[in-house]
């Protein structure tokens, strides 16, 4: 990126030092906003990593009655720690408020934890 020239960093420095009454907004009327509709962590994608771990036979029998595909088995095992988590750290949660949604929706997930700043996958 390019130095700023002398003209640039006054320019700047002048509008850091402006009040909001100063700023002229008349060419940028304001925008009434319904962020109603809006959905938190909505592009949200949790770092994923692979593990090896142990279960106990009819635990591994019963997820494979549920779910025949192998990535969805593994997906409802991941589901059933995400709940087992939020139940320990939320243990006076409402599961049928909007707020915890994610999982009744069906989406995928757009779940409490995701709120946090935690890492994704994405490179932003």
């Amino acid at each position: 990126m390019a130095e700023l020239t002398e003209q640039q960093k006054a320019e700047l420095k002048a509008l850091a030092e402006m009040s909001d009454d100063e700023i002229d907004l008349s060419d940028i009327p304001e925008r009434d906003v319904d962020w109603s509709t809006a959905r938190r962590g909505l592009f949200y994608l949790p770092v994923k990593q692979e593990a090896t771990i142990t279960l106990d036979k009819y635990v591994l029998d019963w997820f494979e009655e549920q779910e025949v595909d192998e990535k969805a088995r593994h997906e409802a095992i991941n589901e059933v720690l995400i709940e087992y988590i939020l139940d320990q750290k939320f243990p006076n949660r409402d599961k049928n408020s909007p707020e915890w949604a994610w999982k009744r929706n069906g989406e995928r997930p757009v779940h409490p934890l995701a709120q946090k700043n935690l890492p994704t996958n994405r490179s932003e």
